[in-house]
């Protein structure tokens, strides 16, 4: 049953010199929920940023809707996908099923279901974009080799960085002139509305520096270096507290190692975070201890609210922070590297508001979401086209034939 979303907020995309209308593209996205972290986000993001007089959006859920669930804006209809078992993945006739029930002229597929999402698609007759936002860490052999399989099934393959269109060219073997690089973005505007609530609080003169991250608590994020790191600061350097945001299946490990390095005073694991646009504030430097990324979206918001960053050199973290940061980059798996930048910018106020602007004005110039919501959209209308070149006699086209 379709389950209407909440609040507008969108910002309104132009329609490209394409094909003449006849009707505006159904797209349906589709992922495990709107619940998780940074890719639910993006889903929903993009979900509200399409104009309605051009797209007809809509998102189905393998398992829960989710906090990001209202974000997805009113003009985006959701669905639960059917039950499904484990041996779906060789024939999801189900799943094809509730595809063709919504007749979409494009279905999204997002990273954890791509296989079955592409199969699904393939049965219901509907060509199928895929945005890979990152990659297991390490990366097994068996989901490259199923990922293979279901490029070929695929119309468009996107990688969140440049590091990740490479990636997915020269290690999974998606050909490519299947791939592009499409960056995550966010809505700034909002983020701006709701970083003005938390203005006006101040913390004493004599506070400790306030270190922060964000995300789920799971080995390919790195924390476990973090506490390296922390365990690592000098005695002599200035005094920190280190925020740590999310949950996830490391997060019992993570408080026991913290006692075990003896750091466990100097951190606070503070669970999931219902508005991010507040925890940011919080923050004299935000911190990224990453094993593997796409685009982070943390980082991205973190940024924009002007926390200087400090950020593994994995996945599109160097991207994200471009020439103007790149020295605050450190290699993956190195704590001493990074508790060295971490020690320099909390002992400069000077230098935290001159490294917070730079990033703020970065987001704004290369990573809002209206860029990326284009992009996408001129995705969109390039996959129908070609469906309708290939199949002029297609039923209800989203396109007028062109005699």
């Amino acid at each position: 049953m379709p389950v209407p979303t909440g609040p507008d907020s969108r910002q309104v995309l132009f329609l490209p010199p394409y094909l003449p209308m006849t009707r505006r593209i159904r797209v349906l996205h589709i992922v495990r929920n709107l619940n998780d972290g940074g890719m639910e986000r993006v889903v929903a993001d993009l979900a509200r940023a399409a104009d309605p007089a051009v797209f007809e959006m809509h998102v189905m859920v393998l398992r829960k809707f989710g906090r990001f669930a209202t974000s997805a804006g009113p003009h985006t209809t959701l669905h639960r996908a059917p039950r499904m078992t484990r041996l779906s993945v060789l024939r999801p006739a189900a799943l094809a099923a509730a595809i063709k029930r919504i007749a979409p002229d494009v279905v999204h597929a997002h990273s954890g279901l791509w296989y079955k999402v592409a199969r699904a698609a393939r049965l219901a007759g509907v060509p199928v974009v895929y945005t890979d936002h990152g990659r297991q860490h390490p990366d097994p052999w068996t989901y490259r080799c199923l990922d293979r399989e279901a490029a070929r099934l695929t119309r468009r393959v996107v990688g969140v960085s440049r590091a990740l269109g490479d990636y997915l060219v020269t290690r999974v073997g998606v050909p490519a002139g299947k791939v592009e690089v499409i960056v995550n973005g966010i809505d700034l505007s909002m983020l701006d509305a709701r970083l003005a609530l938390a203005k006006g609080e101040h913390r004493r003169g004599d506070a400790p520096i306030v270190i922060g991250t964000l995300g789920r608590l799971e080995p390919v994020k790195g924390y476990d270096v973090l506490l390296a790191a922390l365990a690592q600061w000098p005695a002599d350097g200035p005094r920190v507290e280190v925020l740590v945001a999310g949950d996830g299946s490391q997060r019992n490990a993570l408080e026991v190692l913290a006692h075990r390095l003896d750091v466990a005073d100097r951190i606070r694991f503070i669970g999931w975070v219902e508005e991010p646009e507040l925890f940011y504030p919080l923050l004299d430097v935000f911190v990224l201890s990453s094993r593997s990324e796409g685009t982070s979206v943390s980082l991205l918001e973190a940024m924009a609210a002007s926390c200087p960053p400090v950020v593994t050199n994995v996945g599109g973290n160097g991207e994200v922070l471009g020439a103007e940061l790149r020295d605050w980059l450190v290699p993956s798996e190195d704590p001493a590297a990074l508790v060295a930048k971490l020690v320099t910018l909390a002992g400069s106020a000077t230098l935290r508001r001159r490294l917070g602007a730079v990033a703020r004005a970065r987001i704004a110039a290369v990573y809002d979401l209206s860029h990326t919501a284009q992009r996408y959209a001129d995705l969109y209308h390039s996959v129908v086209q070609q469906s309708l070149v290939a199949d002029p006699t297609s039923r209800s086209p989203a396109y007028a034939r062109v005699e």
